[in-house]
C-alpha cells in the first residue's frame, strides 16, 4: 500500500479525534439522540392537559385526558366540601369499610395501619364477567401546606389469586388530594351552601377542595368504548359519595 503525506495526515487525524468519532462512537451518539428525543416525547405525552368533559349541577367539575399507549382515559373530578380536611380524610379512609360502592359485592381487608390499608375486592358488572383486584391505599399530609394526599394503586401480587369466574383488573391507580381552602374563600363558599347541605362539625368548619384522580383498565377483552362511560360515571359517583360523607359525617370512630 502506498501512503503519501496527505494520507498519513488523514490517518493521524483519525487517530487523534478519539473513540466517539469512530463508527461505533457515531452509533452511540445516534442512539443517545434517539433516546433523548423519545424521552422528550414521552414527557410531552405525560404532561398532556386534562380536558373538560362535564360540569354538573352540584358544582363538580369532571375532566379527562388520554394516557399514552392506552385506549382508556384518566379522569379528574373536583368538588368543594363544607368540611375540614380531617373530616374529608375520615370520609375517604373509613369509607373504605363503612360504605362500600354499590359495585363491590365483596371486600376483604387484608391489612391495615394508621396510614396504609390493603383490601381485596370482587366487583359485580352488568354485562361482562365480574372483576377482582387487590388495592392498596396510603395517606400523608404535607406539614407546610396542610394538603393531604390519599394515593391508591393495585397490588394484586399482595392479594389472593383471581377468583373463579372473575377477570383480574390489571391497573387501578389514582389519588385523593384534600386541599384546605383559606377562611375568606371558605366563608364565600358557605354562602352558596344551603343550611340543609351540611351538619355538625362540617357546618362550622372551613371548606375543603377535593380533587379525585383515577385511571383504570378493566382487563379481559372488553372494548374501551364500552368501559369509558361506566368509568366516567363511577368517578362522579365516588366523589359525590365522599362529599356526602364529609358534609354529613357519621359519629367519629378511631382518629386518623
Amino acid at each position: 500500500m502506498i501512503c503519501n503525506q496527505r494520507t498519513k495526515r488523514s490517518f493521524a487525524s483519525i487517530r487523534l479525534i478519539g473513540p466517539l468519532q469512530s463508527p461505533r462512537g457515531a452509533c452511540l451518539r445516534l442512539v443517545g439522540v434517539l433516546l433523548a428525543t423519545a424521552a422528550l416525547a414521552a414527557s410531552a405525552q405525560a404532561e398532556e392537559p386534562f380536558q373538560p368533559c362535564a360540569n354538573t349541577a352540584d358544582g363538580i367539575t369532571l375532566e379527562r385526558r388520554a394516557v399514552p399507549g392506552s385506549k382508556f382515559y384518566e379522569y379528574r373530578a373536583t368538588a368543594v366540601a363544607m368540611a375540614t380536611p380531617e373530616v374529608v380524610l375520615r370520609s375517604i379512609w373509613n369509607g373504605n369499610t363503612e360504605q362500600l360502592p354499590a359495585t363491590v359485592k365483596q371486600r376483604t381487608v387484608l391489612s391495615t395501619s394508621d396510614t396504609t390499608m390493603l383490601f381485596y375486592d370482587q366487583i359485580k358488572t352488568k354485562v361482562v364477567s365480574d372483576r377482582d383486584y387487590t388495592l392498596r391505599f396510603t395517606w400523608q399530609r404535607n406539614p407546610q401546606t396542610g394538603v393531604i394526599e390519599v394515593p391508591f394503586v393495585t397490588a394484586n401480587e399482595l392479594g389472593p389469586a383471581p377468583a373463579p369466574g372473575h377477570v383480574r383488573v390489571p391497573i387501578i391507580r389514582g389519588d385523593w388530594i384534600i386541599t384546605p381552602i383559606p377562611a375568606a374563600a371558605a366563608a364565600e363558599a358557605a354562602k352558596t351552601a344551603s343550611a340543609a347541605a351540611v351538619s355538625g362539625e362540617s357546618a362550622a368548619a372551613a371548606a375543603t377542595r377535593i380533587t379525585y384522580l383515577c385511571y383504570s383498565e378493566p382487563g379481559g377483552s372488553i372494548p374501551a368504548f364500552m368501559a369509558r362511560g361506566a368509568q366516567q360515571d363511577q368517578v362522579l359517583i365516588d366523589i359525590r359519595r365522599i362529599v356526602g360523607r364529609a358534609q354529613h359525617p357519621a359519629p367519629k370512630t378511631a382518629a386518623r
